[in-house]
C-alpha cells in the first residue's frame, strides 16, 4: 500500500489518518507514505515497468516462433536468473486491460511536461507503438478460426475510459459474430 500526500502540516495528518485506518488490514511495515509525485510516479513506473516486462517477453516469442525456440522454455530459463525472476514472463497477445497502456501515456504526459521529450519518446513506443490490437487479432485469428471454423467474423470492441482520453482494445470484448449465428441456426 503506498499513500501519497502533500508535505505540509495537513498532507501529513491526512496521510497519517489513512495510515491508521488501513493497518486495521494491513501490516504497517507494508503501507509505505511519499510525497504526492513521488507516489504517483511511484504507481505509472510500477505499471511501466510490468508493461515493458510483458512486452518483451511477447517480442521473444515472435523471436521463438521464427527461430523454433520454445518460449516458455527461454522464458523458464531466464526466470530462474535471480537478477530477473520468473514471474511477468508469459507469452502472450499484449500486456491486455488499459491500465498499463494509460498509465504509461501518463508517464508520457509527465516527461514531456518537465522537458524530457526524449524519456517520453521512449516510454511512447513501448505503450503506444508497440500494443497494436489489430497485431493482437492477428495473433488470436488462427485459435479463434481453430474453435470456430472458417465462417467467423470477429470484432474487436473500443471504448472510451470515463473521465480519461483512454481508448481501450479490452481483448476480453473480442466476440465471434458468425460462430453465434450460426450456433444460433440463423
Amino acid at each position: 500500500m503506498l499513500i501519497g500526500g502533500s508535505e505540509t502540516e495537513s498532507g501529513r495528518k491526512a496521510v497519517d489518518t489513512l495510515v491508521s485506518v488501513y493497518a486495521h488490514w494491513i501490516p504497517r511495515e507494508r503501507i509505505l507514505t511519499a510525497n504526492l509525485w513521488s507516489a504517483e510516479l511511484a504507481k505509472l513506473t510500477a505499471n511501466a515497468f510490468l508493461a515493458q516486462r510483458i512486452s518483451s517477453i511477447n517480442a521473444i516469442s515472435a523471436l521463438c516462433e521464427a527461430t523454433g525456440a520454445d518460449v516458455q522454455q527461454v522464458a523458464h530459463a531466464i526466470g530462474t536468473d535471480s537478477r530477473i525472476g520468473g514471474k511477468f514472463l508469459n507469452a502472450s497477445v499484449g500486456f491486455g486491460g488499459s491500465c498499463f497502456q494509460k498509465d504509461i501515456l501518463n508517464l508520457c504526459y509527465v516527461c514531456e511536461t518537465v522537458g524530457l521529450k526524449e524519456v517520453a519518446d521512449y516510454w511512447w513506443v513501448l505503450g503506444v507503438e508497440a500494443p497494436d490490437p489489430s497485431a493482437r487479432l492477428q495473433q488470436l485469428q488462427p485459435i479463434l478460426t481453430a474453435c470456430c471454423g472458417d465462417c467467423m467474423e470477429v470484432h474487436l470492441a473500443a471504448h472510451m475510459v470515463p473521465n480519461t482520453v483512454c481508448l481501450c482494445f479490452p481483448l476480453h470484448l473480442l466476440y465471434v459474430s458468425a460462430a453465434l449465428r450460426t450456433f444460433a441456426g440463423h
